[in-house]
């Protein structure tokens, strides 16, 4: 019961809330700095929730999980943590190493394009040969049927 409590409670302080005040602050243009702050809190919790992703099952472990996860969001989005974690740490790692990044991804997207690529071509052979067959097996048919 506690954590399903925990994960509502964590969806309203680490989506609802991050969402709706993004969305505030882009509707007042004169809010830059507030956009500026949201821009930093789903660069920080993306990456998070990578880590989460890759490391799930042992954070699935740590006693009280859900309200550490929690309380860390928070700080990110009600307290200014995300503007902190990205100014002091994230923002100057990213820029450091963002050609680098850049490369990584853009390889990733060839790479995951050519294979789309290839699995389309494979799908697209293999319908037109079963479209061939069913077209040769209905005229064998309909010329079986004439004799």
């Amino acid at each position: 019961m506690l954590d399903t409590l925990m994960i509502f409670l964590y969806f309203i302080a680490a989506d609802f809330y991050p969402a709706y005040s993004s969305l505030k602050a882009y509707k007042e243009t004169e809010a830059t700095g507030s956009l500026d702050f949201w821009h930093k809190f789903w660069i920080v919790r993306s990456l998070l929730l990578l880590f989460e992703y890759l490391f799930e099952s042992l954070l699935l472990k740590i006693p009280a999980f859900y309200i550490g996860r929690f309380a860390l969001f928070v700080f990110l989005s009600v307290f200014g943590g995300a503007g902190l974690i990205y100014d002091s740490c994230l923002g100057p790692f990213l820029e450091t190493y963002q050609e680098s990044i850049d490369k990584g991804i853009a390889f990733i997207f060839d790479l995951g394009s050519t294979s789309f690529r290839k699995v389309l071509g494979s799908i697209r052979d293999l319908l037109l040969h079963q479209f061939r067959e069913f077209i040769n097996l209905t005229l064998s048919k309909k010329a079986n049927q004439n004799n």
